[in-house]
């Protein structure tokens, strides 16, 4: 068998910050700041994801709580994946 080179198309490292948020000291959900560094054969980007994540089954007030969020501050909608997003900024995408 022929010998295959591998090497890493992208590397992510990530940094959490995390806040509950509670109501009556109840957790009901966790806003999560992500920062991220990807690296990869493009050099190195680094960007913030903000998410908001029910710990319950109340979903209720996700809107809510994004709608406050979005306008407060400049945010723009998530795409799909960490590794998507990390592979149109820094990888190599063949094919396309």
């Amino acid at each position: 068998m022929g010998k295959v080179k591998l090497s890493p198309s992208l590397t992510a490292t990530n940094n959490r910050h995390t806040i509950l948020l509670a109501r009556d000291n109840v957790p009901l959900y966790e806003l999560v700041l992500d920062d991220v560094t990807f690296s990869g054969p493009g050099g190195e980007k680094k960007v913030r994801e903000l998410e908001v994540e029910s710990m319950t089954e109340e979903f209720d007030d996700l809107r809510e709580i994004g709608g406050w969020l979005t306008e407060r501050f400049d945010l723009k909608p998530a795409g799909p994946s960490k590794y998507i997003l990390g592979m149109e900024l820094v990888g190599e995408v063949y094919g396309l």
